[in-house]
């Protein structure tokens, strides 16, 4: 039964709130590879081979604290400035909606392809793989936290200002940053869904008390 709550957090959730989106919004499906495309190409493409390779080279990116925290930040400034960059140049129109599609589709790519790829190959393999109730608690908030950091994005090109992208990159950097941190991981887990349900809570209340709210055509369907 977890793996099946599993793999309907990771891969249909997503999925299920973008088509809930498109339906009461006038919106792109293309949104949605766009966002797929801001998390596969700067970090399955570039960052991951990148490390991969030091690795491969014996350099070490990971055996001090500074190097620690340098590595979580750079998750955060490849994933939240590609998600910048996607709102931009390549999106036409920037609505709630968009930034909201951008972080569903930009967490899908992560749980398919660094999560559940992994652990469906090995179960065609035919190895038995046993998935914890945890590892879907920690997906649900992963997916809370993608949305959060795109719409920080979202937020600093509506506005034209590189403090929110900034506060989305930092905010990221401290999630990826836990892992390091905390060695419990019931501890490091509800520290990350903290620290996701807030960032989300922060970028909501900052775009509900816009004054140019009128500036987000689709914000009443979700606040």
């Amino acid at each position: 039964m977890s793996i099946i709550i599993f793999f309907i957090i990771a891969l249909i959730l997503p999925i299920a709130l973008s088509i809930y989106i498109y339906s009461k919004t006038k919106l792109n499906f293309s949104t949605f590879i766009i966002g797929f495309l801001t998390f596969f190409i700067p970090q399955v493409l570039i960052r991951l081979p990148i490390l991969y390779y030091l690795t491969s080279i014996g350099i070490s990116y990971s055996n001090t604290f500074p190097k620690q925290i340098l590595l979580a930040l750079s998750a955060g400034l490849v994933e939240v400035g590609a998600d910048y960059i996607a709102f931009r140049f390549v999106l036409k129109k920037n609505t709630l909606g968009n930034g909201l599609i951008i972080g569903l589709s930009h967490g899908f790519c992560e749980n398919l392809i660094i999560v559940s790829l992994p652990i469906i190959l090995s179960i065609l393999n035919g190895n038995f793989i046993s998935i914890s109730y945890m590892a879907s608690f920690e997906r649900l908030f992963a997916l809370v936290a993608h949305i959060s950091f795109a719409l920080f994005a979202f937020y600093a090109v509506k506005h034209k200002n590189l403090i929110y992208l900034i506060l989305g990159i930092l905010l990221h950097g401290l999630s990826d940053s836990l892992i390091f941190i905390l060695s419990n991981i019931y501890i490091m887990e509800s520290a990350f869904a903290l620290i996701s349900i807030a960032s989300f809570i922060a970028i909501i209340y900052i775009i509900s008390k816009d004054k140019n709210v009128s500036k987000y055509d689709d914000i009443k369907l979700f606040i």
